[in-house]
């Protein structure tokens, strides 16, 4: 009789001891309106390239920035702006269709991806595609163009055989297949991709003479930070002796 309530104690101390720790580990908290359970999970961090994402469009500036001109350009010592310069000077230009090349385009850009190279404006690797300084441009040499891998025409010029510049496009017709679409076609004497991928394309970019059809790029921003630094230093300075 006694061994049998010893082991009825011993039970009732082992199932009330199990009922403790079951509760403490076990134990739900609810919150404080205990409408419904919440349950803090860990949020998981956007992989580092969600905010990069892929850019559609990017500016271009059709106009070569490896030309050089047969014709010999007018020394301007004017105020460097190119609104001003088309519209006061603009029979200066050897080709009317090229980039002015003052960088008026450049403080307009939120990017900072404009650069002056050869007296041509360059769009750098950075560009988001805004298109603010196409509007800006007086002889609309910027546009918008597909970012990918394809071949555009560096060039505005509808001057066709007439031009006076090495990159430019002549209209010679050799990028183009009568019986076979090339991905490009003639507008105004002056060729124009269509920016799709075409098995055939390369064959007929390269048969340009001018060199004109190039592969779509845009340099890395970090390898002009001097070209930028000079300009900015060269239009401070030419401010100064405007102003003088």
């Amino acid at each position: 009789m006694l061994i049998g309530i010893l082991f009825l104690a011993l039970f009732l101390l082992v199932f009330i001891t199990l009922i403790f720790y079951l509760s403490y580990f076990l134990k739900i908290r609810l919150p404080t309106n205990e409408s419904k359970l919440v349950f803090d999970f860990p949020k998981k961090t956007k992989p580092e390239y969600a905010n990069a994402k892929k850019i559609r469009e990017k500016a271009y500036v059709f106009c070569s920035n490896q030309k050089e001109f047969n014709k010999i350009e007018s020394q301007y010592a004017g105020y460097e702006d190119c609104h001003l310069f088309k519209k006061y000077h603009a029979s200066d230009m050897p080709c009317s269709w090229a980039c002015i090349g003052f960088g008026t385009c450049i403080p307009h850009c939120p990017q900072e991806a404009i650069s002056i190279v050869n007296k041509t404006a360059v769009i750098h690797d950075n560009c988001d595609g805004c298109g603010k300084c196409i509007d800006i441009c007086p002889n609309n040499v910027i546009r918008l163009i597909p970012n990918n891998n394809d071949y555009v025409v560096a060039c505005s010029s509808h001057d066709g055989e007439n031009t006076h510049c090495s990159k430019a496009c002549t209209g010679c017709e050799l990028c183009i297949n009568h019986l076979y679409y090339s991905g490009f076609k003639m507008k105004d004497q002056l060729a124009v991709s269509d920016y799709v991928a075409n098995p055939n394309k390369t064959e007929y970019a390269e048969k340009c003479p001018q060199n004109t059809i190039i592969k779509i790029a845009f340099p890395r921003k970090n390898d002009f930070k001097f070209l930028a630094f000079w300009y900015t230093i060269k239009n401070i300075m030419s401010k100064k002796n405007n102003e003088n």
